[in-house]
């Protein structure tokens, strides 16, 4: 049933985004946005064909697969629940829809989870290049289920890329670890 409902939710944001998409003002210059993330260090993901380098901290699987390169606070208050606090994660970002938008994200991590790794999560978020250029800042908010997260993403761009806006969802997928992300990057700024 929660499977079904997680589909039926993601099919919905999908279909609102096709309907409200076009409907945006014509005056800023827009680009669709779309993306596949995982933690660095997630298996078939290291060396070729992709080429991404291994977990340069822990890479852990519990309660969900995430490369840790800060710690935070984690605390198991008891009845096998998390609390996560600023814990910094580094994901590979693989973008679909642009290749200048490839390389690695770092990202703050809060969250409040069950025992089988439901609950809300929030945090921050920074993209780059592989060449460290930074790409986009922003914070993103959602929900676990079953230690795979959907929710919402906001950022804006920074260096070359001032002026430009990026909003748009977390999609759960069937694979703990991996996401996706579709949305809007829109020139705001000169």
């Amino acid at each position: 049933m929660r499977r079904r409902r997680a589909r039926v939710s993601v099919l919905l944001s999908v279909l609102l985004l096709v309907l409200v998409v076009p409907s945006a003002s014509a005056k800023a210059e827009r680009t669709d946005y779309s993306a596949f993330q995982f933690p660095m260090g997630f298996p078939g993901t290291v060396g070729p064909p992709l080429g991404y380098p291994a977990c340069p901290g822990a890479y852990v699987t519990t309660p969900f697969p995430a490369c840790v390169v800060a710690p935070g606070s984690v605390t198991r208050p008891g009845n096998g629940r998390w609390t996560i606090r600023d814990m910094g994660t580094l994901d590979g970002v693989l973008a679909t829809s642009d290749p200048g938008l490839v390389g690695y994200q770092t990202a703050t991590l809060n969250a409040n989870l069950d025992a089988s790794g439901n609950g809300p999560a929030w945090g921050t978020f920074t993209t780059y290049t592989f060449a460290n250029e930074p790409l986009f800042s922003g914070t993103w908010n959602g929900t676990f289920e079953n230690a795979r997260l959907g929710g919402h993403f906001v950022g804006k761009g920074l260096g070359a890329h001032a002026g430009l806006h990026i909003t748009g969802n977390l999609l759960m997928v069937d694979i703990p670890g991996v996401g996706t992300a579709i949305g809007v990057i829109k020139r705001t700024g000169p």
